[in-house]
């Protein structure tokens, strides 16, 4: 499938990944993102640091995190008690994606981790990253850490995780995107569109 899209056989690899039980189609973009939240809850609600859910958009991505952390809040993997940063509330044990550089604090824009701890005064969260490093992170001093359960198929370029939830489709979808986006796993990626895409 991956080298077919590389081909820019698009309809070759939507076959296969059909085939395989690995696309799955809803009448409207909305179910399209529900049933992507159901399967990836189904299935790795609880390892969030092995998969990726992709969307094309900013808006899209802010929506698939908040229904990712709404389903681990339900299922209780995150602290009842959160701090709210910009439009988004952090809880003990969310998933966290760094999305600026900071030489000073030894952060790198894509940096992955899941928060540790929460200290509201001063606002400043712990995170395990996925390098293996610890850190603190005061959230006046250091604003560009947002919910990291989903992102943008341009920040995911060069992550590689077991399992990839692809909400598939959209205005910004090229053959390149479409690469990307199909080529994140190492074993399992499954796509989500809606009927009309």
């Amino acid at each position: 499938a991956v080298m077919a899209l590389h081909s820019g056989e698009a309809d070759k690899a939507l076959a296969a990944f059909s085939e395989h039980g690995r696309l799955h189609v809803s009448e409207t973009r909305e179910e399209a993102s529900s049933a992507l939240i159901a399967a990836w809850a189904a299935k790795d609600i609880t390892t969030p640091e092995k998969t990726l859910i992709l969307g094309t958009t900013r808006a899209e991505v802010a929506a698939l995190n908040s229904a990712a952390q709404a389903a681990r809040q339900e299922h209780g993997h995150l602290s009842d008690e959160g701090i709210d940063h910009k439009k988004e509330t952090f809880h003990i044990g969310d998933r966290i994606l760094i999305t600026k550089n900071s030489k000073i604090r030894g952060l790198q824009n894509g940096d992955f981790g899941v928060i540790t701890g929460i200290k509201k005064s001063p606002l400043e969260i712990t995170v395990s990253f996925d390098n293996g490093e610890t850190k603190s992170i005061r959230l006046q001093e250091f604003e560009d850490v947002q919910l990291g359960y989903a992102t943008t198929v341009h920040k995911a370029q060069g992550a590689t995780v077991d399992r990839a939830y692809v909400l598939g489709g959209g205005p910004l979808v090229d053959k390149h995107m479409g690469l990307v986006q199909a080529s994140r796993s190492r074993f399992e990626t499954m796509i989500f569109l809606e009927q009309d895409e």
